[in-house]
């Protein structure tokens, strides 16, 4: 009996949604909670999310799941407040190419507070740094200026202003130039 319950707590322990703010792993605790349909449980995962300055958040990790996440929160009937925070969090994940597929986040919200939330011109200027190894954020436009600190591959770069072939950005480490060969749009600019 008491392996049988060791047994349980380890499971719970691991593959249960988490109650602990978790800011720094979206993709792992969307992951853990794609099966959540209870709206009270799902509305307390999504207060937990809405976590402010976190740009270590890498969307080709986690959009998939926070996608999943969201619409079963829709379809739950989550506080509309807390959807909100969380979707416009995460880059307004109904955007990406797959949009048909995401219909019900912006049927749930409606499309004027979609697009009101979710604007395209902000999200145009949102980049996913392409670099294996990462990528250098610079103090100024010059592979000779001050490196600030070295950017993971698949993080979130905001605020996007391009000069020349370098582009400045908001990341974890702080705002700077990055070179536009290590970033990659998060919206294709043919879209």
């Amino acid at each position: 009996m008491i392996k049988h319950t060791a047994l349980i707590l380890v499971f719970a322990l691991f593959f249960a949604p988490s109650t602990v703010n978790a800011c720094g792993s979206p993709a792992q605790q969307f992951w853990s909670n794609i099966l959540e349909a209870e709206k009270s449980r799902l509305e307390a995962f999504l207060k937990e999310q809405q976590c402010s300055g976190d740009l270590k958040y890498s969307p080709d990790a986690a959009d998939p799941y926070v996608a999943i996440v969201l619409i079963n929160a829709a379809r739950a009937g989550v506080n509309t407040r807390i959807f909100e925070g969380v979707l416009t969090r995460f880059n307004c994940v109904a955007q990406l190419s797959n949009r048909s597929g995401y219909q019900a986040i912006i049927d749930y919200v409606g499309q004027d507070r979609y697009d009101e939330l979710c604007r395209d011109e902000d999200l145009r200027r949102v980049y996913v740094v392409a670099a294996d190894g990462g990528a250098n954020l610079r103090a100024s436009p010059s592979l000779d200026a001050q490196k600030i600190g070295a950017v993971a591959n698949g993080a979130v770069a905001i605020n996007g202003i391009q000069e020349g072939e370098w582009i400045k950005v908001t990341t974890y480490m702080g705002d700077g130039y990055m070179h536009e060969s290590t970033l990659r749009h998060y919206i294709p600019p043919d879209d």
